[in-house]
């Protein structure tokens, strides 16, 4: 299936995977006595946590403070500054005797603990207050082993650590695009990446992984040890514990794996380029990220060094006036450093309309143009070819991510944003907003994080309630210990045209009865299930239907199908903008 990510940025997490509730026993580590301490008038937080946690840590542990200057800025350095934390100490640690001591420091004396992988959090986080960060950034070990085809990381690996172990050895991997991204921390939320086509997502290659729970239990969560919580780690891991070894399925190939087209074009072929990403026939390996700049937009194309010049012929009707081809590890698309506030609004995309997209990129670009401060901001749109593995997310993504330096221009970006993804979300083919966990802003329903479906959603608050009953691990994209009314009513909302098909197979199946009633003059008194209205019911396929393993490594990945409405007549894109503005009306701009 063809997948469109534009970063507003999202997915349903129908990636999720399905597993029976099983309990598996846990191992207890021994750590210091934690001393309960009181905060003295006058002595700042961060000098108190470095007293007290100083003394339980390792020698290779280091605590900053932020008048500690260099270490401060390096240690508690952040992908975005856009609302973000209250640091009072970063605590950069080396192993897990030093992990569980910091946690059990900060649950002891009531502290939040933020864990620090690749450092690439964008959700709005400026209510936590006296915030330990815990930093996983040099507990970055990447293992390959090459007869079980397997690769092992550690917390604080990024991709490009991962990359550059494993192409050297002509393996690859399901990664994000990204070189600066955490390994694990992007699989929590899914793990979207350039490589779906051909192996799905990041979740999907996930075998085995080390965890330490909220109560300080070291266990192991895979499909046979607690199978529960395997499942649940798979789009919410960051809910239940801190994950510090990830183990997962890699693929041999015979040649580098990877190489980059980048091409800019000008805003005439919008249009052309969307229906060219619209086309049902994108082989398995191809995938590419539209950047829509102030002035133009861009193509990053990643395709196989063997076919590479597949994707080119692809585009190759459009306009281009700057092109080139760049190794994958020297591509770093325009956002992805370090530092400025980052405000990012993401929404999940079923269908798309270039007419949609052309009024979108006029607001954007006429935004920009009147405000300069936001010229370094950019819309990215993500399409790629997804393989059919368990509950894979399908449809389309956006992401219009606002860039600029100074904290003054947050509530104008923060007004013209929540514009454009209700713009978006208005005309993307979903009744209610669905958005990928590692993109959320924060301000998003439960339903949008997690899916609409009762018995996931009951499924994730019985795993919440018996791993972090005391909600520790509640920081980001937190799932609750009771479902809010909002989800129910969301469901409803969502259901409606669901609830409709399956209230008209009920009906037919009564008036047959009724018919036959009255042709053999009895009732009959039990009434027969109809399987098929409740599968029409319901969006998710059944339990059964979802714990198929995943194929080995040399099987045919499957291609889902997709069908393309073509327009009734050619209008150039300034028209499509203008019938989509005036279908939206005065107040939905």
């Amino acid at each position: 299936m063809l997948t469109n990510t534009l970063c507003l940025l999202t997915s349903l997490l129908a990636t999720l995977a399905c597993a029976s509730d099983v309990s598996g026993a846990s191992n207890n580590s021994d750590t210091p006595d934690i001393p309960n301490i009181t905060l003295a008038d006058g002595v700042p937080v961060g000098s108190i946590i470095r007293t007290g946690l100083s003394p339980l840590l390792s020698e290779s542990a280091e605590i900053s403070l932020k008048s500690d200057g260099d270490s401060w800025r390096r240690n508690s350095r952040r992908y975005s500054h856009f609302q973000e934390p209250q640091l009072a100490a970063v605590v950069l640690v080396k192993n897990e005797d030093d992990i569980l001591t910091t946690m059990r420091y900060a649950q002891e004396n009531k502290r939040t603990l933020l864990v620090k992988g690749g450092g690439n959090g964008l959700a709005k986080m400026n209510h936590l207050k006296d915030v330990i960060m815990l930093d996983l950034s040099e507990m970055n070990k990447v293992t390959l082993n090459m007869k079980a085809w397997t690769v092992t990381v550690q917390p604080g690996a990024r991709v490009e650590e991962l990359i550059e172990e494993i192409a050297s050895k002509k393996f690859r991997s399901p990664f994000p695009t990204g070189d600066c991204v955490g390994v694990i921390g992007s699989t929590l939320g899914g793990g979207h990446g350039v490589f779906d086509g051909e192996y799905g997502l990041m979740i999907d290659n996930l075998l085995s992984a080390k965890m330490i729970t909220a109560k300080g239990e070291k266990i192991v969560v895979n499909a046979t040890e607690n199978p529960d919580l395997f499942w649940g780690i798979k789009g919410a891991g960051n809910n239940f514990g801190l994950i510090t070894e990830a183990t997962y399925r890699v693929y041999l190939k015979g040649t580098l794996f990877h190489l980059t087209l980048e091409a800019e074009y000008s805003m005439e072929s919008l249009e052309q380029l969307f229906e060219a990403m619209n086309e049902p026939d994108m082989p398995l390996e191809a995938s590419s990220t539209i950047y829509f700049l102030p002035d133009s937009f861009m193509i990053y194309g990643h395709i196989p060094q063997i076919k590479k010049t597949e994707f080119p012929t692809r585009y190759s009707r459009l306009n281009t006036d700057t092109g080139s081809l760049i190794p994958l590890l020297e591509c770093n698309p325009e956002g992805w450093g370090y530092e400025y506030h980052k405000n990012q609004f993401s929404v999940s995309m079923k269908t798309i309309d270039p007419g949609v997209m052309a009024l979108v990129y006029d607001e954007f670009s006429n935004f920009v143009r009147k405000h300069h401060a936001y010229y370094a901001s950019i819309i990215k749109f993500e399409s790629t070819i997804v393989r059919k593995m368990d509950q894979s997310a399908s449809g389309g993504d956006a992401t219009l991510l606002l860039t600029y330096d100074e904290e003054i221009n947050d509530a104008l970006a923060t007004e013209f944003g929540q514009k454009i993804r209700e713009l978006l979300h208005h005309n993307t083919g979903n009744k209610v907003p669905h958005v990928l966990p590692n993109y959320a802003r924060g301000d998003e329903p439960l339903g949008a994080l997690y899916g609409y479906d009762m018995e996931r959603l009951d499924k994730l608050v019985a795993l919440k309630r018996k791993y972090d009953p005391e909600q520790f691990f509640s920081a980001m994209t937190p799932i609750p210990l009771e479902l809010p009314e909002d989800v129910l009513s969301q469901m409803e909302e969502k259901n409606d045209g669901n609830r409709l098909k399956t209230q008209e197979v009920l009906d037919g199946k009564r008036e047959l009865k009724e018919e036959m009633v009255e042709g053999k003059g009895k009732v009959e008194e039990k009434v027969e299930k109809v399987p098929e209205a409740l599968e029409i019911a319901s969006e998710n396929p059944p339990a059964a239907k979802m714990e198929k393993a995943p194929e080995a490594a040399e099987a045919k990945p499957e291609v889902l199908e997709i069908t393309e409405e073509k327009p009734e007549e050619e209008k150039d894109s300034r028209e499509r903008a203008e019938t989509a503005r005036q279908k939206l009306g005065p107040n939905e701009l």
